[in-house]
């Protein structure tokens, strides 16, 4: 049985989590670094953190296509405000659809 650590999981997508969870323990999974993405998601990813403690461990971020407006500041302040309840802090999203020349 391996033991693994899932280090960049959207949690907060996956409507039937706790028969998720309890797979991925079955699994061997012995950890799940929960990433989110925007303000939202961030809330989320804390608060499925807190319920499912030692085994969710939350990364806050903000990706690229939610960049812009007004939602940054309040997404980088709570960030900052909470960083001590993170393990990580990024989600900068690789979007390799995209063509950038530089």
């Amino acid at each position: 049985m391996y033991r693994l650590i899932d280090t960049h999981a959207h949690l907060e997508e996956i409507e039937n989590l706790e028969s998720v969870l309890a797979r991925a323990r079955q699994a061997g999974i012995i950890a799940i670094v929960a990433v989110g993405s925007d303000l939202e998601t961030n809330e989320k990813t804390l608060k499925l953190a807190e319920l499912y403690e030692n085994f969710v461990y939350p990364a806050l971020g903000f990706h690229p296509a939610s960049v812009g407006g007004a939602e940054i500041d309040a997404n980088l302040e709570f960030m900052e405000s909470r960083a001590d309840k993170a393990v990580a802090i990024g989600e900068v999203g690789l979007d390799y659809h995209k063509r950038v020349r530089v």
